[in-house]
């Protein structure tokens, strides 16, 4: 239980930051209405706490002052939970627990908003080795203040990082949270926080959407992880019906055409089944790409381009997506059609299209239509 520990102390940090003890604060004498207004003098008095984490737990120290404040805050006005909570946290340091809870209850029983009161619950929780408790204290607080519900999902996506952590996560997700759809939405970059992330997602539905899995594919591919793409597409129901993942036009995500990184307007979709393609004279590059899963067999690519005699100048390559430096790669211009033979020693490769205007004086512009890829008896 240790990352779950680590989480939900991150958790109450978020809930009561780390507080500045303010130049007003310092002084003894309360200026205009905090002299009178007992919820105004139980903010102030709030801010005699500062809160760290030590040891993967939030400890808490009381400024001098502080807790003189809170008492005459909360006998000028008894619903003042700010006072309540700096009571609750000076009985906790000094060690008198069980009036801290009893402080505790009051306060979370008039307002069960506070973000400060319930800081002192999920550690409160966490200490007894109550995490569902701790685990529904992070969601009330989620639903009553939505503005806080990016910091919790910051929250649980940083846990991801630790080894191990998959079940913590899950455990906090099948509570149903508020947060659980905004949490998958948020898919890390780190490769070893994605791979745990993509693990989390085949344990759970909750939260998930054809969009948030749309975005766990498209940083799958981006990281190389090409299998477990194909498995999210394999779980979607896509799979059955196009087991290569070809896509001949459109395409979402991870599949279809897509541009080299920070190159635009080369290659673009004119209509149904058509691209236009455009290459600066002196120049041969990418125009665009897509992944395919293929089992060992033989493979063709046939397309039309129009005008036909520039049909040289624009080729196919089949290239195993794990090959270094693109070793291995078979390539063929659109003169006419292109066989290809898929290797036993890989399943993934990209297919890529490169427009060459390399020896011209004239810029590269033709279209490309009537895409066709499969395997060679059928296409």
């Amino acid at each position: 239980m240790r990352a779950l520990r680590a989480v939900l102390a991150v958790a109450a940090l978020l809930c009561a930051p780390v507080l500045a003890l303010q130049a007003l604060a310092n002084t003894r004498e309360l200026p205009g209405p905090l002299g009178w207004n007992g919820f105004w003098q139980a903010s102030i008095a709030r801010q005699f706490v500062t809160v760290a984490i030590e040891d993967e737990r939030p400890v808490m120290a009381i400024r001098p002052g502080g807790v003189e404040m809170a008492r005459a805050a909360y006998a000028r006005e008894p619903f003042a939970t700010d006072a309540l909570f700096l009571l609750a946290s000076a009985m906790q340091v000094e060690g008198r627990s069980d009036e801290a809870a009893r402080v505790l209850a009051a306060g979370l029983t008039l307002d069960k908003r506070s973000q400060y009161l319930g800081a002192m619950e999920i550690q409160a929780a966490v200490a007894a080795s109550d995490y569902e408790r701790a685990l529904g204290a992070i969601d009330r607080l989620a639903r009553v203040r939505p503005m806080m519900t990016g910091d919790f999902v910051g929250a649980f996506a940083t846990v991801l990082g630790q080894e191990g952590a998959e079940p913590v996560v899950l455990q906090a997700l099948e509570n149903k949270p508020v947060w659980a759809v905004p949490f998958w939405l948020q898919v890390p970059t780190d490769p070893g926080t994605l791979a745990r992330f993509y693990n989390l997602r085949l344990l759970t539905d909750e939260g998930t959407s054809a969009n948030s899995d749309a975005r766990l594919m498209t940083a799958l591919a981006a990281a190389g992880m090409h299998q477990q793409v194909f498995e999210l597409w394999d779980r979607a129901g896509k799979g059955a019906d196009n087991p290569t993942g070809f896509v001949q036009t459109g395409g979402e995500n991870a599949f279809g055409w897509q541009a080299p990184p920070g190159q635009t307007g080369n290659f673009s979709q004119r209509g149904e089944g058509r691209f236009r393609l455009y290459v600066d004279a002196g120049q041969e590059v990418e125009l665009a790409r897509q992944l395919v899963r293929l089992a060992p067999g033989s493979y063709r690519f046939e397309a039309q381009v129009d005008p036909a005699s520039d049909a040289e100048a624009v080729s196919v390559k089949l290239q195993c997506a794990a090959a270094p430096d693109g070793a291995g790669a078979q390539e063929h211009t659109l003169a006419q059609f292109a066989d290809f033979t898929a290797s036993s020693g890989c399943r993934f490769y990209w297919l890529i299209l490169t427009g060459d205007a390399f020896e011209n004086r004239s810029a590269l512009q033709a279209t490309v239509s009537a895409i066709r890829f499969g395997p060679a008896g059928g296409a």
